[in-house]
């Protein structure tokens, strides 16, 4: 089981994150602010942290993998930004995509 930690901002897909995750056997903290997700990503032990790439998602994220932590945007972006060298997930996504880049990454 992984912990988690998910930046979305919107409240519905927070909650359809968390459920996937939760489904899958890991636990979930959600943030809906990037500033608190990103100030809880280096204070606390998580094994994965997914950054929604908006209000500031894709630079934290960057951060925090410059720094050694497994993280991941979520975004509706069509493409990510060049600098960017983490894993990104574009929305729409399905529960069964998540799952699979869970598996990916080693997180079963």
């Amino acid at each position: 089981m992984a912990n988690i930690l998910v930046f979305e901002d919107t409240p519905a897909l927070a909650q359809l994150i968390a459920r996937i995750l939760q489904g899958a056997g890991h636990s979930c903290t959600i943030f809906p602010d990037s500033t608190d997700a990103l100030e809880a990503a280096q204070d606390r032990k998580f094994d994965l942290r997914i950054f929604d790439g908006s209000g500031g998602g894709w630079r934290a994220a960057q951060q925090l993998h410059d720094a050694g932590w497994r993280t991941w945007v979520c975004s509706g972006d069509l493409e990510a930004p060049v600098w960017f060298t983490g894993r990104w997930i574009q929305k729409p996504f399905s529960p069964a995509k998540l799952r699979e880049l869970l598996v990916a990454e080693g997180l079963q």
